[in-house]
């Protein structure tokens, strides 16, 4: 099965809702989850426009491959923020915890679909910080 045919199977209505509140706890974040669920619906979405423009495989393969950067970037930012976040504070922004939670189940939907030598490329890449070194 392709990426465009998993994330058909996905209903935003029940399976994302269904994936997001069971990272949250008992409803105080009952707003941030209908946020994360709109979000995710959000990236689906992307993928699927661009499913429905993009004929020609090798740029749908680039196409997936530039999407999952952005993705996987986004998740280390979160990431680094609620560790930030909890070495000041004592503990992690639940909010960015379930957003980061939730972007990581949807990385991992994706990621099978990306060109194995990409995906590693990429996380060599995102694995270290660019400042001092030389890629």
């Amino acid at each position: 099965m392709n990426l465009k045919e998993t994330l058909e199977q996905i209903d935003a209505n029940s399976n994302l809702t269904k994936v997001v509140t069971t990272m949250a706890d008992d409803g105080k974040m009952k707003d941030f989850i209908v946020k994360t669920v709109q979000y995710l619906q959000h990236e689906i979405n992307k993928y699927m426009e661009s499913y429905k423009i993009i004929n020609d495989e090798d740029d749908l393969d680039y196409f997936t491959a530039v999407q999952y950067v952005e993705l996987k970037a986004r998740w280390i930012q979160m990431n680094l923020r609620s560790s930030y976040h909890a070495f000041a504070n004592g503990e992690g922004e639940p909010e960015i915890l379930l957003r980061a939670s939730a972007t990581s189940h949807f990385l991992s939907i994706v990621e099978p679909h990306v060109n194995k030598s990409y995906v590693e490329e990429i996380q060599r890449l995102l694995a270290q910080p660019i400042i001092g070194n030389t890629i």
